[in-house]
């Protein structure tokens, strides 16, 4: 399959939309500056400085797809134009503040209203620390010792998930739960797992998102494979290599305890194809959701359905990259007539701040990720300019 046509990946954008992308890609190739972008950005979000002045022209307009589920249908719609649907994703997290977490699940629970009526929204997701900051899960997922209030807190919690799996289940949309980080990972696990037993009875509507860059996942995949003949449900599988490696490894060495991420790039890419293929090899309890920005781990995830017969627009089979990456894979396999799903956040711009700058940062930091990105788009601004 070609993955080069430059006029396939980015004819859903205007001049200005492409010359805005090649200065974006420039600025963020450089991983210093992109670092003390985001040093700034943080110390100016501290002190309580407006940035979103400053943020929304220079990023947000690429990675988001709009500042409310208004404007990010619009953005799905124009997408839908070229047979590549979307995911609606309310960039929020971390959040402490009850009232606003209550504010966030109608929100959440609002784009799975919408992708069950809207044809060009295919999926819905949420991130577990939508619901509670990163240290408040932590806490509740690994002290032994919870106090009463606590106690309190973890119910809550946990109705509050079940609460946004069941709403999807009743609309029959397929939900996304976002992968966490390693430290209460196996928590999130088990929510999951109880809300697929449960939801998933007569198709895959409930998925689990595996970072592959963790070297017990394929283990995990197997056992949760084995409990879904014997349990009689159906097992979602959304596949990611991971957005937290530098973070864990740093945090394992912190703590003396072993990396739970592979040592090199090719133990994760090899986890990763091998667990794709797991789950089509169980293509008839499984749905199946390919997100990466991988070229290779893309055809072949393509070859398996081929030799799994599965269709091309079978729905158990999807393909996604996040929005304002990765436009060479999702319009040209979607133009090949398979189901490409685009990740697409949106929120008030200084809500959507932590995923911007991981955005930047991550670019920065894969290696060859952003001189990628720079090198499609400069090639479709001069086929434009000589055409």
């Amino acid at each position: 399959m070609e993955l080069t046509n430059t006029k396939n990946a980015f004819e859903y954008k205007s001049d200005k939309e492409l010359k805005k992308a090649l200065r974006l890609f420039k600025l963020v190739k450089n991983k210093h500056v992109s670092d003390f972008f985001a040093g700034l950005t943080l110390i100016a979000m501290k002190f309580r400085i407006p940035v979103a002045w400053l943020i929304k022209p220079i990023m947000f307009d690429h990675f988001c797809g709009g500042e409310n589920s208004e404007e990010a249908i619009e953005t799905a719609n124009n997408l839908w134009k070229y047979n590549v649907s979307s995911i609606l994703d309310f960039a929020v997290e971390g959040q402490v503040d009850d009232k606003i977490v209550e504010q966030t699940i109608e929100e959440i629970k609002n784009t799975i209203s919408l992708a069950s009526k809207t044809d060009s929204l295919t999926f819905a997701a949420f991130k577990p620390t939508a619901l509670a900051s990163h240290e408040k899960l932590h806490h509740l997922a690994t002290s032994p010792n919870l106090t009463e209030k606590e106690k309190a807190e973890k119910e809550k919690y946990e109705e509050r998930f079940f609460s946004i799996c069941e709403f999807a289940a009743q609309n029959e949309v397929k939900l996304l739960v976002d992968a966490e980080e390693f430290v209460y990972q196996f928590y999130v696990d088990e929510l999951v797992e109880k809300a697929m037993k449960k939801l998933n009875k007569n198709k895959p509507l409930i998925y689990t998102t595996l970072q592959m860059y963790r070297h017990d996942r394929l283990d995990y995949l197997e056992g949760l494979i084995e409990d879904a003949r014997q349990n009689n449900y159906y097992l979602g599988v959304k596949f990611v290599r991971g957005a937290y490696l530098e973070k864990e490894r740093i945090l394992a060495f912190k703590e003396n305890r072993q990396s739970p991420i592979y040592e090199t790039k090719q133990g994760t890419d090899d986890a990763f194809d091998k667990g794709v293929e797991m789950v089509f090899e169980n293509i008839d309890i499984c749905g199946i959701f390919v997100g990466t920005h991988n070229e290779d781990s893309v055809i072949k995830s393509i070859n398996l359905a081929k030799k799994y017969n599965v269709d091309k627009n079978d729905d158990r089979f999807f393909v996604s990259q996040l929005y304002g990456m990765s436009d060479h894979i999702s319009f040209n396999v979607a133009k090949e007539g398979y189901n490409v799903a685009k990740y697409l956040p949106y929120g008030p711009v200084k809500v959507a701040i932590p995923y911007l700058l991981r955005r930047a940062q991550e670019n920065s930091a894969m290696a060859g990720q952003t001189g990628r990105e720079l090198k499609f788009v400069k090639l479709e601004w001069e086929r434009r300019k000589n055409n």
